[in-house]
């Protein structure tokens, strides 16, 4: 039923479509074509123009009332379909997962019979057209086979690569082929010919652009299915269990980085580096950092010394955190930011990979990572941020002081249920102007969210280094900092930093910092929907000496 429905709507919307087209040459012309002659006879045109003028409006409203019969079919058979499947849900939201999975075996159905039905159409106005595609089609179908079996997953060449990332692109660009070939097939008996049948050219060009259209996602709706088929076999069948399919990404990064080839691979960037050495080892480190995995590399240098560096692998749609650092260490130094020293940037597949010095490949010991992890804090926000730097950081992100909207704080509405609540809530937005322009005159220091353990090695001098520095931002002095920071440690940061800065006035103090931290947590909380907890924060940016007075000259920092 849902089958018959949507190829209906197909044939209604070419109707619709193709019918008023029709009308209009009928009127333009003195009479009759031969086509329809037959029917109402010679003088019978103004019958016609009636009569195909009625099936175009009923076509088109026909079709409106397909889509949504379509739509209901499809939940309805979803709905079904579930009943009969696993009792637990095998996919999130498999509710709309099936009715989507059906939907696209639905329209695959209805489309393959669209277009053989199209391809009947131009079979009885243009036979030799008909032959024109299915030349070409045999043609293209040859063409992707021979680059789907000469394609090296590992390095797929620039055909290959549209084809498997981007296969609307792919399709297109044979429609359009085909669609030019068909054009002008139908327009040389107009030029060069004895001349042709205007109806059945007008008939064959807009029946091929829909057949085309169709044929194109058909072929996307069948793949999709394809790399479904885990899903829709557990939703299927009942005795059937959801097995999850390793996605083709992991595959090609463990074929790329097994152990002999990545050594291999690490001996050739070494060399092309102009590092000496006499052997090299390379051992898989598994990483915390989303997005993002890690080769350890030892090298033993011929005068038998011994230096570390790590390759970073980025994942697909991971790689722009490469981008960002490059920019960071366009306007700083990566001593400044204790960052390491980058070796080589280069791509392997679809992946993109840096090998950076790592010091001793010696991790901080856990009981002395709180302590380097404030110094290293301390460093940071002791480091002035270049005005280059924060116009070009600004330009496509806000900073904390214009992230502080009204709209922002309305999202804290739902999560008043008390009087002390809303008498917050009330109060900071009263006070928004002025908690803004505080939080704007604080200065910026460059924060980086992965100064985590793990990501921190040490040098030959034992001072650390922070690996990756992809997901940088500029922060007010006091944001983001981790918890369990007591107050003698801004106090320790306060000195630190207005010893060290010129940017920082001589009122800086640890208010400043608590009300920068405080602000970021309270959007953190927001954004997160922890609602509750935003309003604690609120409360205590409220309670704040900087936001207790209005008096503006109070704290007022000029950045």
């Amino acid at each position: 039923m849902i089958i018959a429905a949507s190829g209906l709507n197909r044939v209604t919307s070419l109707l619709a479509f193709l019918l008023p087209l029709k009308v209009i040459l009928l009127v333009a012309s003195d009479g009759v074509s031969r086509w329809f002659e037959p029917f109402v006879g010679p003088e019978g045109k103004d019958s016609l123009v009636i009569a195909l003028t009625v099936a175009a409006i009923v076509s088109f409203f026909l079709s409106i009332a397909l889509d949504a019969l379509t739509d209901r079919l499809s939940a309805s058979a979803s709905h079904t379909l579930l009943q009969g499947s696993n009792e637990l849900a095998v996919v999130g939201n498999q509710g709309t997962t099936a009715q989507n999975i059906y939907s696209q075996f639905s329209d695959t159905a209805a489309g393959t019979l669209f277009v053989l039905a199209g391809l009947s159409v131009i079979a009885w106005v243009n036979p030799l057209l008909l032959g024109a595609l299915l030349g070409l089609s045999a043609a293209e179908f040859l063409f992707t086979a021979l680059v789907i079996a000469r394609t090296n997953p590992i390095n797929p060449g620039p055909i290959a690569r549209l084809l498997t990332q981007d296969l609307r692109d792919y399709l297109n660009i044979f429609s359009s082929i085909n669609f030019l070939a068909a054009f002008g097939i139908l327009l040389y008996p107009f030029v060069w010919g004895g001349g042709g049948q205007v109806l059945a050219a007008l008939v064959s060009i807009v029946v091929l652009r829909r057949i085309l259209g169709v044929s194109a996602e058909v072929i996307q709706n069948a793949v999709k299915m394809v790399q479904r088929r885990a899903v829709i076999d557990a939703l299927v069948f009942r005795e059937e269990p959801y097995r999850g399919k390793e996605r083709d990404v992991m595959r090609i990064l463990r074929e790329i980085f097994q152990k002999q080839a990545r050594e291999s691979r690490a001996r050739q960037s070494l060399r092309s580096a102009g590092i000496p050495f006499e052997e090299v080892e390379a051992t898989w480190q598994d990483s915390r950092l989303s997005g993002m995995n890690r080769l350890a590399i030892r090298v033993r240098t011929g005068n038998g010394m011994t230096r570390f560096f790590q390759q970073q692998i980025y994942m697909p749609k991971h790689d722009l955190r490469l981008e960002n650092e490059a920019v960071l260490f366009e306007y700083m130094s990566r001593e400044q930011l204790r960052a390491p020293g980058q070796l080589l940037r280069f791509n392997e597949g679809v992946f993109q990979c840096q090998i950076c010095e790592s010091g001793v490949e010696e991790a901080v010991g856990e009981n002395a990572w709180r302590e380097v992890r404030n110094g290293l804090l301390e460093r940071l926000m002791c480091v002035q941020p270049p005005r280059s730097l924060v116009e070009a950081f600004t330009m496509s992100r806000p900073l904390l002081h214009d992230r502080l909207s009204g709209d922002l704080i309305d999202r804290l509405e739902i999560g008043v249920d008390t009087a002390d609540e809303r008498s917050t809530i009330d109060e900071l937005r009263a006070r928004l102007a002025l908690l803004r322009e505080r939080i704007r005159a604080i200065p910026l220091y460059v924060r980086n969210p992965e100064i985590q353990y793990s990501n921190v090695v040490l040098d030959e001098d034992g001072e650390p280094i922070v690996m990756t520095w992809g997901k940088w931002t500029l922060e007010p002095l006091g944001a983001a900092l981790p918890s369990g920071i007591k107050r003698g440690g801004l106090e320790k940061f306060v000195r630190s930093i207005s010893r060290t800065r010129s940017d920082v006035p001589v009122d800086f103090a640890v208010e400043h910092m608590e009300l920068a931290g405080t602000a970021y947590e309270c959007e953190r909380l927001i954004h997160d929907n922890l609602l509750k907890g935003a309003l604690d924060c609120a409360a205590r940016l409220l309670a704040n000496p900087l936001l207790a007075t209005a008096d503006t000259q109070h704290g007022g920092l000029i950045q």
